[in-house]
């Protein structure tokens, strides 16, 4: 059931002075058809019996020539005021504006053209050219020569029908040639009519001629700041105007007046005789609404033009006017009273009614309307200041409802009104028509034109807003994706051609499409993406322009793009995050669970377009159809009208409905986290069994800590959501993991000659002895043969010589990890070592000199001699660590930790995170859980070594076997000799994280060997 909603809107209109928004289909007249139109007005308006402007002959042949043989200017004919320099344009341009700006505005086959000038442009800016007489034309745009603001307009001397002549300083002189359309010549041919209607119709005319020189007679004085006395209104200024160009039913004329017995002279605009017409109501849609598709409330705006040409000086019109919808219906607005606030309006509105306005001359204008700047239409605020788009309260309330009464000024002729409103098409509605009427109710005014323009329609396909959405991821490990994404949901966007309708209520209508005419256009997107996530935009073809036959055109557009991490600011070359100018990262990286979220917005929009033919009628109530010729010229006068034949072409066109996709996409943070140090401190220690010989020692400590780089693998993935390849990202935010470990020192004791094995010989053949024979041979100490002597160990009488030797072996073994040309600490081990050794000689001994080495009370001035011998040996292995899957991206998804970490080293697997090695598998959590991290390190580059040394230290004591001597009178005592090893260290005076530290002592194996001497008596007792 269609829904009808009529609204009655009555209210006065809007007097504007806006530009002409063409509407038209037809096409432009020609300069000929300019020619051809003004003779035959001019034939029926002055009588004339032939045509006005004619070609001329010889080298002028084809050309419009005046009577001194000068050719049309045809850059002057079609308002082209400006081009080329042929106006005077002063610099203070705003005294001076374009005529153009008073053109009166035309429906359909109407045009206007502006002067016909004759000749090149002279020299002398004051004139244009000649006119059809051969006198200069004025230039409208020059300012007056001399004018006295103090004076009024009426007060000035004007010369009286200055084609006669007249008296002047006792000469006879005419200022111009009198012209075929001046007051005398007018009168002469009126005076021969015979036939009384025809001589009435041309007095009709003169007077409306005069009349229209009156009404805008202050016209020609604007911006001269020019004051009236107000009796221009009864003057008849064409005894005094000499007419260069007569006006026609479209075209201006102009004419010159001269003052101060003719020295000086003022250009007149004469306006068209189309301003005498009664009053014209029309009405157009000017936009339905569906041009850009609904808002967010699925509404439309459109806005009618109402318009009044010809309205009356005085008083108020109020025509009916109804806004009309079959198939929707009127949600907002439909208050008539918006004036479209223009320069135009503004300068009228200071004029008559003393306001001050402030307007940017910047001001964006759609469809020729400015509709950033309205009025409303209330009473109020003279002499204020407004700004441009200001609610601007300056028309009363009428009759107690509100009115679009703002007129401005008595003099223009023109009053349009705009109607804005809101509609929504019915539930289930395709399509919706929109009627509009102005002066067609019962109670509709006198109407002098036609009223064909009085209604329009529109038919609207109900385009409907659209948006559609979709959501997308880039995953913890994912480095690059691929996307592919149906625009509108993957739901098509339609468009469909309709052939014209009748809009203007015209007769005998037909359309149909033109021969040989294509369906062309194009579905069209605009790319909203201030992050720059959607890189690499493939729209496919359907965005391609269309070329078909159909009329019906239906698009199912998808777009693919690439979308990277490093859209939101990563850097693959350092595992960060960079703050860039969407994305802000305050610590200089995004910290995990910092998932930055972007969006993009394609907007899908167009249209479809062809061209149709139509036929049709139309009539005019004030003429027969015998006014107008096949040409569409008006061959009769006024009170007359044509029933007129009209077709052409129309450039048919049908929307895309407005899609807008916003296409949203979420970057997953997460790139390592921070692992505590390994305690290696509870696995410090120092350790040793025994004591003496066959002692073992050992230290252990925390070597030095390294940061070692790591890598992470990231993924690319292509449309099908496959993987495509594998990159290596700098893991941990590009931080490093720290490499920790324990190194050992190792020391055994051994002794391979004692002092007591050495001496054992000796003492056996001194206790077998038993005949206490004194001359036995003894080779390294003469130990004392005397039975009594024997209970003790090693008995021998002081000055007797002795032979010490012992020989000791210690081997030194480290494990020390270092990085590639470190040295490492065995080689200060060892000498911590070799400095622990201590030999310790109790007996009085002197060498064979008799230098004492220990004295009898116990001094010390030497001791025996040690050699220290040293064997070398080191092995080192540099640590081994996997690639990881490298780019074998099933490996990478599937792959065990064995598989993946291959043969990195365990020093290495318990540092790296995602790994069961150091308990952080939860980072990997698998490739097929949303919320994983899906991350793995692995090491990007070490050249760390576990180097093994062995140094063997063989201590000597008394290696050539020398002689020395108990010192003779030693007293009788037992004095030992001992060997004993004592603290070392790891000789380490830093900690592992390279702060200041103590080195690690431990004792050594203490007394290793010892052998005691028993002083008894003196060799002298011998």
């Amino acid at each position: 059931m269609k829904n009808k909603i009529s609204i009655l809107l009555i209210f006065v209109l809007i007097i504007l002075q806006l530009k002409f928004l063409n509407l038209s289909v037809f096409a432009a007249f020609s300069i000929e058809d300019a020619i051809l139109r003004a003779n035959s007005d001019i034939r029926l308006m002055y009588g004339m019996s032939y045509d006005y402007y004619v070609k001329g002959e010889g080298a002028n042949a084809g050309h419009i020539v005046n009577n001194n043989g000068e050719r049309l200017n045809t850059n002057l004919l079609i308002g082209n005021w400006d081009r080329d320099g042929f106006a005077y344009r002063p610099s203070n341009s705003e005294y001076f504006k374009e005529l153009s700006q008073y053109n009166i505005e035309f429906n359909n086959e109407d045009r206007y053209f502006n002067v016909f000038v004759f000749g090149s442009k002279p020299s002398d800016a004051h004139y244009l050219g000649q006119d059809m007489e051969g006198n200069l034309f004025s230039n409208v745009y020059h300012p007056v020569d001399i004018w006295n603001n103090n004076k009024a307009v009426e007060e000035y001397s004007w010369v009286y029908q200055p084609w006669l002549v007249y008296t002047s300083s006792n000469s006879q002189q005419a200022i111009c040639t009198q012209s075929d359309f001046d007051l005398l010549r007018i009168q002469n041919i009126i005076n021969r009519q015979t036939d009384a209607a025809r001589k009435q119709e041309l007095e009709e005319y003169y007077e409306d001629l005069g009349k229209l020189v009156q009404d805008y007679f202050p016209l020609s004085f604007e911006g001269m700041n020019a004051k009236f006395d107000g009796s221009y209104k009864t003057t008849n200024w064409l005894e005094y105007i000499h007419i260069m160009q007569p006006p026609t039913y479209y075209t201006w004329g102009m004419g010159r007046m001269w003052n101060s017995g003719g020295q000086y002279y003022k250009t007149i605009l004469i306006p068209p005789f189309k301003f005498l017409d009664q009053p014209d109501y029309s009405a157009t849609i000017l936009r339905t609404g569906t041009e850009d598709g609904a808002d967010e409330n699925g509404e439309y705006e459109a806005v009618v033009e109402f318009r009044v040409n010809n309205c009356p000086q005085s008083g108020e019109v109020r025509p009916p006017v109804t806004i009309e919808l079959e198939g929707g219906h009127i949600t907002q607005g439909a208050v008539p009273g918006y004036c479209i606030l223009t320069p135009e309006i503004v300068e009228g509105w200071v004029q008559h009614r003393n306001g001050t306005f402030t307007v940017s001359d910047k001001t964006p204008v759609m469809d020729g309307i400015d509709w950033m700047n309205r009025l409303l239409t209330t009473e109020g605020g003279r002499g204020k200041e407004y700004r441009a788009g200001e609610h601007v309260p300056f028309v009363k309330e009428l009759d107690g409802g509100v009115s679009a009464y703002c007129r401005i000024g008595s003099d223009k002729k023109t009053v349009k009104s705009y109607i804005r409103f809101k509609w929504k098409p019915n539930e289930s509605a395709e399509q919706v028509k929109m009627k509009v009427s102005i002066n067609m109710g019962p109670n509709n005014l006198t109407e002098g034109a036609s009223s064909g323009n009085n209604y329009d329609e529109a038919v609207m396909g109900i385009s409907k807003r659209l948006s559609a959405s979709g959501e997308y991821v880039l995953d913890y490990d994912v480095v690059s994706r691929d996307f592919i994404y149906g625009v509108n949901n993957g739901q098509p966007l339609n468009a469909r051609l309709e052939l014209p309708h009748n809009s203007s209520g015209w007769y005998d209508w037909s359309a149909s499409w033109a021969e040989g005419s294509q369906t062309s256009g194009q579905l069209d997107k605009l790319l909203s993406d201030p992050s720059s996530i959607a890189g690499s935009m493939d729209y496919g073809v359907e965005y391609d322009p269309i070329s078909t036959s159909e009329t019906s055109v239906s698009k199912l557009p998808s777009i693919s793009w690439t979308t990277k991490k490093s859209h939101f600011g990563f850097e693959p070359s350092t595992g960060r995050f960079k703050s860039n100018g969407s994305f802000s990262y305050g610590s200089g990286y995004a910290a995990n669970g910092n998932n930055p979220l972007a969006r993009f917005k394609l907007d899908s929009f167009g249209e479809i377009f062809r061209t149709a033919r139509y036929s049709a009628y139309r009539s005019y109530h004030s003429h027969s159809s015998s006014c107008y010729n096949s040409e569409g010229v008006r061959v009769c006068g006024r009170s007359s009208g044509p029933y007129n034949h009209v077709s052409g072409t129309v450039t048919q066109t049908a929307r895309f409905p407005y899609c807008s996709d916003t296409v949203e996409i979420q970057s997953m943070t997460y790139n390592g986290k921070g692992m505590p140090l390994i305690n290696l401190k509870k696995d410090e220690r120092t350790e040793g069994t025994g004591a003496g010989a066959g002692a073992k020692r050992k230290i252990v400590w925390e070597g030095d800590r390294w940061g070692i780089p790591v890598v992470r693998y990231m993924r690319s993935i292509d449309r099908q959501g496959n993987t495509s390849s594998l990159s290596v990202v700098p893991g941990n935010h590009g931080g490093q993991r720290i490499f920790q470990h324990l190194d050992s020192a190792e020391v055994s004791y051994s002794v391979d000659t004692s002092f007591a094995g050495h001496f054992q010989a000796d003492r056996d053949n001194a206790y077998n002895n038993e005949g206490n024979y004194k001359g036995y041979g003894f080779k390294y100490a003469p130990f004392a043969t005397d039975r009594q002597l024997q209970r003790y160990a090693y008995p021998i009488k002081s000055g007797y010589f002795y032979v010490p030797y012992a020989v000791y072996r210690v081997s030194i073994k480290t494990e020390i990890y270092k990085r590639e040309g470190q040295q490492t600490e065995h080689n200060s081990i060892v000498n911590s070592v070799k400095s622990s050794f201590v030999l310790d000689i109790g007996l009085p001994t002197m060498k064979r000199n008799g230098d004492a080495v220990i004295d009898t009370d116990g001094r010390k001035y030497g001791s025996y001699p040690v050699q220290i011998g040293q064997q070398y040996s080191k092995s080192e292995r540099k640590l081994e660590y996997g690639r990881g899957p490298e780019n074998n991206a099933g490996m990478y998804l599937t792959g065990s930790e064995e598989q993946l970490l291959g043969n990195t080293d365990p020093l290495f697997k318990r540092i790296l995170e995602g790994w069961t090695y150091s308990g952080t598998q939860g980072s990997w959590g698998g490739t097929d859980s949303a919320a994983s991290y899906k991350y793995r390190e692995y090491v990007s580059e070490a050249d760390i070594y576990k180097i093994e040394e062995q140094t063997t230290l063989t201590f000597t004591v008394n290696p050539e076997k020398l002689k020395f001597y108990i010192i003779p009178k030693t007293a009788d005592g037992v004095y030992g000799i001992s060997v004993s090893f004592g603290e070392f260290t790891n000789t380490r005076t830093r900690g592992p994280d390279g702060s200041a530290a103590q080195p690690v002592k431990l004792n050594g194996a203490g007394q290793t060997d010892v052998v005691a001497f028993t002083v008894v008596g003196s060799m002298y007792d011998d």
